[in-house]
């Protein structure tokens, strides 16, 4: 979790949608996950995405945990991710 003294503003579409992936990954100061939550609860687009990403990533990990991923899938997906801007 990052720190950050600066004050949140509310945030609209575009920056829930930018910070949603750290905000499901627990990366998010508590002022910013505050201002996603409240835009969240307020957007019905938003909520469905950030429900449908929140469904998506539980159920790869509990596939991931039942069964090992084979390193030439694992590396395909990590460039197919790259390649969108998204990997790390």
């Amino acid at each position: 979790m990052t720190q950050s003294s600066e004050p949140v503003r509310p945030l609209d579409c575009d920056g829930a949608f930018q910070r949603l992936f750290d905000f499901l990954d627990k990366e998010l100061d508590a002022a910013t996950e505050q201002a996603l939550l409240a835009h969240v609860q307020h957007c019905k687009s938003c909520f469905d995405r950030a429900e449908f990403e929140r469904r998506f990533k539980a159920a790869v990990c509990a596939s991931r945990k039942a069964q090992g991923c084979p390193e030439e899938l694992r590396s395909r997906v990590m460039q197919a991710l790259s390649a969108e801007g998204l990997g790390r």
